[in-house]
């Protein structure tokens, strides 16, 4: 399959960059044992940490400590933009260990190659700065295209035909489920003085 076979070369050059930085050699021996599985929606990539190297498979068997799933501009929206926005917005779905999810993507950002380095090799410094500027500025295009089309259909939804809750509903929701809860530990907390009190 063509994109097993693309896995392969992206692992090269993530674990070149650990190799080549101390920080992302401490995150991968810290993570040794874990893995993380990224689905860019339909397509799995595994990441699993083993003996200070990154493994890339496309392996779907295997069961992972954290799974995020999302298409590919939220899924980079999440890695390179807004590490939380995504996630609130229901985007991208996160089950697992966020800790474990957090620590991989510090990980694989502190061992992305740089692209104008490796562009600068093929091209020449001149036309490497040129291009890894048009890939910058057209990933946060897309990021915002996407973001602004999510953004126009959830008011769609909300305004046209009333089948989303306003921003004010959500937030009275969550505050009355907060209130809710912290009335529910002063309960708890009151039966257990009670309880003691009995007790002597």
């Amino acid at each position: 399959m063509l994109f097993e076979l693309l896995l392969s070369p992206a692992a090269l050059m993530i674990n070149r960059g650990i190799d080549d930085n101390d920080h992302a050699q401490d995150l991968c021996d810290a993570l040794d044992g874990r893995s993380l599985r990224i689905i860019a929606r339909p397509l799995p990539i595994l990441l699993s940490a083993n003996d200070g190297v990154l493994d890339v498979s496309a392996d779907t068997q295997r069961q992972a400590d954290v799974e995020i799933s999302g298409t590919v501009i939220e899924l980079n929206r999440l890695m390179f933009i807004d590490k939380q926005a995504p996630i609130r917005e229901g985007h991208v779905e996160v089950i697992g260990d966020t800790d474990i999810a957090e620590r991989f993507r510090e990980l694989l950002l502190c061992a992305r190659p740089d692209l104008e380095d490796l562009l600068s090799d093929w091209f020449g410094d001149s036309l490497a700065s040129q291009l890894s500027s048009f890939a910058r500025e057209t990933r946060d295009w897309a990021a915002d295209i996407a973001g602004n089309i999510a953004e126009r259909t959830t008011d769609h939804l909300q305004e046209e035909s009333g089948q989303l809750p306003t921003h004010n509903e959500i937030k009275s929701h969550f505050d009355a489920v907060d209130k809710l809860v912290n009335d529910v530990e002063r309960l708890d907390a009151r039966l257990g003085r009670l309880t003691e009190k009995q007790s002597t």
